[in-house]
């Protein structure tokens, strides 16, 4: 799950400290200036104008905005702690008596720039915010913004874009007044240009608060966490700056129940028969599970059906939040009974990236005639270097996730506390790592196809990519 991003079902976008440094405190007649880092591939950064450094910021952070006096100013993006000094960005803004500019390092570190957005220094009418919104997202094409209620429907013909725009676009342009919108709850969905049908992001419910005054901007997601390639950026003039992530949820389905045959699997309402469904995958042989799949928050039954028939077998009511990504199995034998049962059962991911130069890995023990096991390294075929998760019993998933140095790991299981036997064999399996990685390891498989796991496959190992 996404726990280190901001979930927000609804985001309340005043009354939050100042964000970075220097809060405005500086004659009224002043300009006002702050710098936001929105280079996706940009390291850590320092932010100087004339030659006065302003803050530091990563990807994604901003300034608060600080007094400045009217003239030329020379904006630096410098690398942060180079020595000597690394200038990335530089740019000139001439700054004029009472007004807003927010400054954006903007594009890949490659082609760096400056984009600037001015604001006047005026209130919304009563009642209403105000809004100015950026494309700053690198190698994102020309979109439609819809910003309506949060129940609207995009398939109504009822419902246009609010907004179109291209990489570098600033709506409504620097000079023209700011959108006005009333105060309340709104739902913003991103489209490529012209396909209401393919939303890239979603909001999911955000309250804007009458009187407050906004700079949205849209940049580049950088985490795996996320079901969208962009993010939003939110900067109110008088509170501090947010992340805004997809609301939208990641949802995993797979086939591990080593006894049953090829099955089709649905997702609909409830209640709701499967002919009314939506059949997510299809033709399920084990072992296999599906990508990740885009689901907007609401009450869900996933449902198992023998492949060619629209007959559950085995289902699941689940309630999906906003920002939820899970894995959904279907374990067991058919056939079985007590834990052995076939059954679908809901694994909570942990999409958030590894710390830098490190990958993720976690293990599941889905087989359902083996014992609790102690999942291992090994240093040579039966000889184990290390116990990296104990005890760990069908079927269940290891408590963490295991940050690793990258490199290739022989991993493989034993009886909870025995030396052997080693399996799904002497040698163990392979498993290779790369930094940034985010895997699942499962024990899958039978050890005895025989008896209630007649017919069923043979005990192994496999790994699932989550990123």
């Amino acid at each position: 799950m996404r726990f280190s991003y901001l979930k927000w079902g609804m985001v309340a976008l005043i009354g939050a400290a100042l964000a970075g440094c220097g809060g405005d405190s500086s004659h009224d007649d002043d300009a006002r200036l702050r710098a936001v880092h929105a280079s996706p591939d940009a390291p850590r950064v320092d932010i100087v104008v004339n030659n006065k450094k302003l803050a530091e910021a990563s990807y994604s952070e901003a300034t608060g905005f600080v007094s400045q006096s009217p003239g030329n100013a020379t904006i630096n993006i410098n690398v942060n702690g180079s020595n000597p000094t690394v200038t990335a960005l530089s740019a000139s803004a001439a700054l004029e008596r009472d007004k807003y500019y927010t400054v954006f390092a903007a594009n890949n570190v490659a082609a760096i720039e400056a984009l600037i957005v001015v604001d006047e220094n005026n209130a919304p009418a009563s009642g209403n915010a105000k809004v100015r919104v950026v494309h700053a997202a690198p190698n994102a094409p020309a979109v439609d913004v819809f910003v309506t209620a949060p129940t609207a429907d995009l398939a109504s013909a009822a419902v246009t874009p609010t907004l179109n725009f291209a990489f570098k676009g600033v709506v409504p342009a620097n000079g023209v007044k700011a959108l006005e919108i009333p105060g309340g709850d709104y739902r913003i969905r991103v489209t490529p240009t012209g396909d209401k049908a393919t939303v890239v992001y979603d909001s999911g419910t955000i309250n804007v608060a009458a009187g407050s005054d906004l700079v949205i901007a849209a940049i580049k997601e950088n985490s795996a966490a996320s079901v969208a390639p962009i993010s939003l950026l939110l900067l109110p003039k008088t509170g501090a700056s947010a992340v805004l992530p997809d609301a939208r949820a990641k949802v995993r389905v797979g086939h591990y129940s080593p006894n049953t045959p090829t099955v089709d699997v649905y997702l609909g309402a409830p209640g709701s028969a499967l002919t009314a469904a939506t059949e997510v995958v299809a033709n399920a042989t084990f072992p296999v599970a599906s990508d990740f799949l885009n689901v907007s928050p609401g009450s869900y039954r996933a449902s198992v059906a023998l492949d060619g028939t629209t007959n559950e077998a085995i289902g699941l009511d689940a309630n999906i939040t906003n920002g939820l990504d899970v894995s959904v199995f279907a374990i067991g034998l058919l056939g079985g009974s007590g834990n052995q049962a076939l059954r679908l059962n809901v694994y909570p991911d942990d999409l958030n990236a590894p710390a830098a130069g490190k990958a993720k890995l976690r293990v599941l023990h889905l087989s359902p005639d083996a014992p609790a096991v102690d999942v291992v390294v090994l240093s040579a075929p039966g000889v184990i270097a290390s116990r990296v998760v104990p005890n760990l019993s069908f079927p269940n998933a290891s408590a963490t996730y295991l940050e690793l140095d990258p490199g290739t790991y022989t991993v493989a299981v034993v009886p909870t506390g025995a030396n052997a036997p080693v399996l799904p064999t002497n040698a163990g399996v392979p498993i290779t790592l790369a930094a940034g990685n985010i895997r699942t390891a499962a024990a899958i498989g039978c050890l005895a196809t025989s008896g209630a796991c007649a017919g069923g496959v043979a005990f192994s190992l496999t790994l699932l990519n989550d990123n």
